[in-house]
């Protein structure tokens, strides 16, 4: 685990003190998640999940170099808003 100002920032598989593999990202509360699912040297790359700081899905599906690529879902107000290609 990693943690920012005694609040946890990170929970999952390092390499190198950095993300790599499955893990989760949460806000500054230490509680909820911001970001979860496959890192590749500290970035989302592969499938995951991001949340917004309330906690509702904000973006489901594939990441490239930490941005959305691929086959993903869009999310506003916990509702899904776009089903498709993202680049």
């Amino acid at each position: 685990m990693q943690y920012i100002g005694g609040q946890k920032s990170y929970e999952g598989e390092l390499k190198a003190g950095k993300p790599h593999g499955k893990g989760i990202r949460y806000h500054l509360d230490g509680v909820t998640p911001m970001l979860q699912g496959e890192w590749v040297e500290g970035l989302m790359h592969g499938h995951g999940t991001e949340y917004s700081s309330n906690g509702e899905k904000s973006y489901q599906g594939k990441w490239e170099n930490h941005s959305p690529h691929g086959i993903g879902i869009e999310y506003r107000n916990d509702k899904k808003y776009y089903e498709g290609e993202f680049r």
